[in-house]
């Protein structure tokens, strides 16, 4: 039997019931996000500034049982002025599920951080995947069908 055919039916059924499971449930997406300004000053602070870089993007948050991240931090955004060495300015993004409160991530950043930064929220809403959900459903029975009759065909060719 044609190995690509199983693979690819499995693929989609695991697709369907993912995205069948993820309609009306939480996600694992983030589903809130703060952009953080950061600043290293005076003069000198240079190194400050890459050491806390680093912090945010090695950083993990605990992770309860086998769940997903529940905070992501990336760094987006580095500016350093010719004008004024020393001085970095920095962005960074995080993004995080309600385990954690945003006052727990700005606790956690300011204890283990030297750069001063100001918050910024952003409003981010997850993927909405019931109108692709309907489209699924409308089409899978008839994909499952043609997959059947391509698994009979297989399987007829295969014995003659």
């Amino acid at each position: 039997m044609n190995t690509d055919f199983i693979e690819n039916r499995n693929a989609l059924t695991a697709l369907y019931k993912t995205l069948k499971n993820l309609n009306g449930q939480p996600s694992a997406a983030p589903l809130n996000r703060l952009v953080l300004g950061c600043s290293v000053a005076p003069a000198g602070q240079l190194a400050m500034a890459i050491k806390d870089m680093e912090w945010f993007s090695s950083f993990v948050f605990p992770i309860e049982g086998n769940l997903p991240d529940p905070v992501e931090m990336k760094v987006t955004q580095i500016e350093a002025s010719q004008y004024d060495p020393g001085s970095c300015h920095f962005t960074v993004q995080i993004d995080f599920t309600n385990s954690y409160t945003e006052k727990e991530i700005l606790v956690t950043v300011k204890n283990h951080t030297s750069c001063q930064f100001t918050v910024n929220r952003v409003d981010i809403n997850p993927f909405d995947n019931s109108k692709f959900m309907h489209l699924l459903e409308e089409v899978m029975p008839e994909l499952e069908t043609h997959l059947d009759a391509e698994k009979q065909r297989l399987i007829t060719g295969y014995f003659r």
